[in-house]
Formats: structure tokens, C-alpha cells, sequence
């Protein structure tokens, strides 16, 4: 029996950053990490998806390590917080995300975009103002791994 999920990405925010590659490695287990200059490149992707069934929303932010794997760069996926316990089952389930329950809190518009998330009694507030009308730069795809 197919499942079908439909929505709308609202607002999609994506943060880049690095972490020194000896604290990576920690958090990526077994899995080789990005070596760029001493760092591993990491990043968080938080979303907003609406109208996956009548009346309902949900956010999601998705904590990533550059890892390499089959001698391409990939992203390891250490968690994923989701605000619906339903897309946290499926999530689970359909994907294998290690998935955490999260509260959202998002704002936005085409050239402006907040985002509050909450999850294990810590907080994370973050706020993006578009510095341009042309879109970034499209990376090359990775492929995601997962723990299990």
C-alpha cells in the first residue's frame, strides 16, 4: 500500500558552519569525517512544511556532519528534530532518522526568516535576511547516511 505525503515548504533556512574535525569524528562514530583544513563542514537545515493533510504543519530541523563515504563527501545525519509525532513516526520509520520531539516557532517572508526551536530543554533562535534576489549557489548533491 503506497503513502503519499504532499505539502508546501513554507520557510527553508539552512545554516553552514564546521566543527574542529576531532570533535566531529566523536559525534560520527565509525564514519571518516570531512577533512577541510583541520575542520569538518557541518550543517543545519530547518523547515516549515504545510498542508501535509487538512489543517496540518509541522517543522523539522535536521543536524548534519560532512562525512566521507565510498570516497565521496556525504552528510551523516546525527539528528532530527520534528515538531509532528506522526512525521516523527514516519520519519523513524520511512527514513531511519534518529528523531528527537521539538517545538517551532517560525516567521518569515521572501527576504527575511526566523525560526525558534526547542527540543530537550534547549533552545536555538535563528534569524536570516536575504543580502540578495539571486538564489544561492546549488552544492552537489551528498548522500545522507543514518546510524541504522
Amino acid at each position: 500500500m503506497p503513502l503519499t505525503l504532499t505539502g508546501t515548504e513554507e520557510l527553508t533556512l539552512e545554516v553552514p558552519g564546521s566543527l574542529p574535525r576531532e570533535k566531529a569524528a566523536v559525534l560520527a562514530g565509525d564514519l571518516e569525517v570531512e577533512n577541510v583544513r583541520g575542520q569538518t563542514p557541518v550543517s543545519l537545515v530547518v523547515f516549515r512544511i504545510a498542508g501535509l493533510a487538512p489543517g496540518a504543519s509541522y517543522g523539522e530541523a535536521l543536524w548534519r556532519i560532512g562525512v566521507v563515504h565510498d570516497g565521496a563527501p556525504a552528510w551523516f545525519v546525527v539528528s532530527c528534530d520534528v515538531e509532528s509525532a506522526f512525521v516523527r513516526k514516519t520519519a523513524a520509520w520511512l527514513v531511519r532518522y534518529p528523531v528527537r520531539p521539538a517545538t517551532f516557532s517560525f516567521e518569515g517572508s521572501v527576504s527575511r526568516g526566523a525560526v525558534s526551536v526547542e527540543s530537550k530543554g534547549k533552545r536555538l533562535a535563528i534569524m536570516a535576511i536575504s543580502g540578495s534576489d539571486e538564489p544561492p549557489a546549488d552544492d552537489a548533491p551528498r548522500r545522507m547516511l543514518v546510524r541504522s
